[in-house]
């Protein structure tokens, strides 16, 4: 089954966040080669990635989700790094 509800013609950087940053990371660097992606669209893909949890936590204080607003924050405080508590 495919779900076409969310199609639409958009930035690919939205597509190849997950996939440059969310696999094993010795394929990061042969997808960019392969896939011949310039520089400022795997900048934009980093930063989607790094906003996920956020949007994770925002749907999560909409929907009063509490376990999605538990799981973006701990997305954001892993993205940020480990000096951050």
């Amino acid at each position: 089954m495919i779900d076409w509800s969310d199609m639409a013609v958009a930035d690919p950087a939205i597509d190849l966040a997950w996939l440059l940053n969310g696999l094993d990371g010795s394929l990061r660097q042969p997808l960019i080669e392969r896939l011949d992606l310039d520089a400022a669209t795997v900048r934009r893909a980093d930063d989607i990635h790094q906003l996920g949890p956020w949007w994770e936590a925002y749907y999560g204080l909409v929907e009063g989700r509490p376990e999605l607003i538990a799981g973006g924050i701990a997305g954001i405080v892993d993205r940020l790094g480990p000096n951050v508590s």
